[in-house]
């Protein structure tokens, strides 16, 4: 037997692990370029996960394998992958923008904003960034925001066609028609990959400015392209009402019904509601239980709690007949979007939007279940919520949190008109109170929106009928009590719901 002296050992040992790492880098870099170039999605993310069992701290497969279930629409996998690929590397700016793109397809508008603008600071000159963000600004109400948004994303690339679309949205919900169809038919001209959606953008345009022949006309070229797309499935039944007065089918959706019932009361940094949300909430529920739903109930719920509530209610309104959210409590506008607001949240110019439900967010996510039919009860707005005197609590600790939030909410009356875009064919909101203005607390156990549901809300009857009883009661109620409160009704329905 030969014995080697050790220093040899040693060079033997690491030339074998040199050797070694060396094909084991080698067959990584095989098997990404095979998992990239992979059409099949389900044997790419087999592929990916390969790669990962050899290395698993490679970013790069793990962004590739969130892609690719994203395309299967595994989005929960999908933001696991795309959250660890950014864990390791934050300095790419694919990783974020990836990540962008599935909060967006979740309907997580506020935290993919903040990604496109990460991914944006790291790569100025992406269009198509640019173009993402300008998305969830307008899905957030940003508007102004968004439209300067788009435009920077068509100075970078004038002949993509998405920062027209984004342009033209944003235009559209400014009141500037005309821009916006021009951005439209432009985006139209440039090949958009889903031409259905301007076309019944370019109906929305033609509905604002009253001519119904011209709205009618590019719904029905939209579902041409693209047979029940649902915006404009409602928005040629909303031409025919004005046209012909043709009055939409009703049914009973009598099967799986259930509902979301969140009441806020015992705020923490802004104004206690009085327990008056949580009676609210606790009513409604009976209520609707004698409707035939199947109910869940929330009470005084922090950020957390309030997801967490959420995302379990979003797993039972799959494929729901009627899926429906009533929520009692704070709500207001903060920098154009429209927020639930949980009983821990602090009113901070950087934080509001994390801390706090986006109201669109919440229908847009409500509607990716698939219901038949969705409703949104919102007793919110109660008043404009200033905050509490935190500081006779705490002297010094919340004096700046107090100035910044006092601040913030000087002006911030209730909601903005809320934008609903239709991913399925019903979905109805009723509000407490109209755009711009707060609701009361009720003179009694419930305010006078909640007074008015459980009193309207009956077995057999239409919701139309029942909600317009509703508004009836509480301007009657509110302005004999000296302070005119008006409900107000988004109507984006193609069928009429029997109670």
């Amino acid at each position: 037997m030969v014995i080697f002296p050790l220093p040899r050992l040693l060079f033997f040992a690491f030339f074998i692990g040199t050797a070694i790492n060396a094909w084991s880098q080698g067959s990584v870099l095989e098997l990404i370029t095979k998992a990239d170039n992979e059409l099949d999605a389900g044997k790419a993310e087999k592929l990916y996960s390969d790669i990962l069992e050899i290395n698993p701290n490679l970013p790069e497969a793990f962004c590739g394998r969130a892609i690719v279930r994203s395309k299967q629409e595994k989005w929960a996998t999908a933001l696991e992958d795309i959250d660890q690929a950014v864990a390791l590397n934050r300095s790419e700016s694919k990783y974020f923008a990836q990540r962008a793109y599935i909060q967006v397809q979740i309907a997580g508008y506020a935290r993919a904003l903040r990604d496109y603008q990460h991914a944006i600071e790291l790569s100025p000159t992406r269009a198509d960034y640019y173009s993402g963000l300008s998305y969830c600004q307008h899905k957030l109400g940003r508007y102004e925001e968004a439209e300067q948004t788009a435009q920077k994303g068509i100075d970078l690339d004038p002949k993509s066609p998405y920062s027209y679309r984004n342009r033209g949205r944003a235009r559209l919900q400014k009141g500037k028609i005309e821009a916006a169809e021009s951005d439209f038919n432009r985006s139209i001209a440039l090949s958009h990959r889903q031409p259905w959606r301007l076309w019944s953008d370019l109906g929305d345009a033609s509905f604002k400015k009253g001519q119904w022949k011209k709205a009618k006309e590019s719904y029905e070229k939209s579902l041409q392209l693209k047979a029940e797309y649902p915006d404009a499935l409602v928005g040629l039944q909303e031409v025919n009402k004005k046209m012909l007065g043709i009055k939409p089918p009703s049914s009973t959706f009598s099967g799986k019904r259930v509902a979301l019932l969140i009441g806020n009361s015992s705020y923490r940094y802004i104004n206690d509601l009085d327990g008056q949300p949580i009676n609210d909430a606790t009513q409604m529920e009976i209520k609707l239980k004698t409707l035939g739903f199947r109910t869940t109930l929330t009470k005084d719920v922090t950020y957390l709690q309030l997801m967490e509530s959420l995302q379990k209610f979003y797993q039972q309104a799959k494929d729901a007949d009627v899926v429906l959210v009533f929520y009692a409590g704070h709500g207001m506008e903060y920098r154009g979007g429209n927020y639930l607001l949980p009983i821990n949240v602090h009113i901070t110019s950087d934080s509001l939007d994390l801390t706090s439900v986006a109201l669109n967010s919440l229908i847009d996510q409500v509607q990716l279940q698939n219901p038949q039919y969705c409703v949104f009860f919102l007793d919110a707005c109660r008043t404009e919520p200033p905050v509490e005197p935190i500081s006779s609590r705490v002297q010094d600790a919340f004096k700046e949190f107090k100035q910044v939030a006092d601040s913030l909410l000087r002006g911030h009356r209730g909601f903005k008109v809320v934008e609903v875009e239709n991913r399925v064919k019903n979905c109805y909101i009723a509000m407490a109170t109209a755009p711009n203005t707060t609701a009361q607390n009720g003179p009694r156990t419930n305010g006078y929106f909640t007074e008015g549901l459980l009193k309207y809300l009956q077995k057999g009857k239409r919701l139309d009928d029942a909600l317009r009883e509703v508004r009836s009661y509480v301007r009657a109620e509110t302005q004999k009590a000296g302070s005119l409160q008006m409900p107000e009704d988004i109507d984006r329905t193609s069928e009429i719901l029997i109670l």
